[in-house]
């Protein structure tokens, strides 16, 4: 009987220092999350952002949009769900789209 006990005990000791150890690695994780996050000294000036590199960044983010909707149109002429003439139809319009923003 004492050395079910004594195994009781070791188990119990031995989950208290699981517990124990991963909450450390928990708020040594967060507070490396923090760090990143809020870095303790922020940059001293900002500065400020070209209207080209606006303007281009605009212009990629409209072009991904055109090129994930003809892989979308394209995914759904593979499956069948459109024809040749709708798909190459919608094709035009989506590259007439492209071109007119450059």
């Amino acid at each position: 009987m004492p050395i079910v006990l004594m195994i009781c005990v070791f188990l119990v000791l031995c989950l208290l220092y699981g517990m124990y150890t991963s909450a450390r690695s928990v708020v040594r994780g967060a507070g490396r999350i923090r760090s990143h996050v809020s870095p303790a000294h922020p940059p001293a000036a900002v500065l400020p952002v070209p209207e080209a590199c606006t303007q281009a960044y605009r212009l990629h983010t409209a072009h991904q949009y055109c090129i994930d909707e003809l892989r979308a149109v394209f995914a759904l002429y593979q499956s069948g769900a459109l024809t040749k003439e709708e798909f190459e139809q919608t094709k035009r319009h989506l590259l007439s789209n492209m071109t007119v923003r450059t």
